[in-house]
């Protein structure tokens, strides 16, 4: 339960910044990642909570494109 509401915490801090999924690139995603002043493992869990995020996305149809 822990991880996944890290996770959740993850996927809805990029959201605030880059609401429009639909739009987002693969270098807003990296200025995300690079913006985050956390632990490096902090780091890592953030940029592997969005690309599963959008590789679900996309498998579900709501992505014409992966971006991460």
């Amino acid at each position: 339960p822990l991880t996944f509401e890290a996770y959740k915490r993850d996927i809805e801090r990029f959201l605030k910044v880059y609401p429009n999924i639909q739009t987002v690139t693969e270098s807003e995603i990296e200025q995300h990642i690079s913006s985050l002043q956390l632990k490096e493992t902090t780091v890592y869990r953030n940029l592997m909570s969005l690309k599963v995020f959008f590789k679900f996305l996309k498998k579900r149809g709501d992505l014409a494109k992966e971006p991460s």
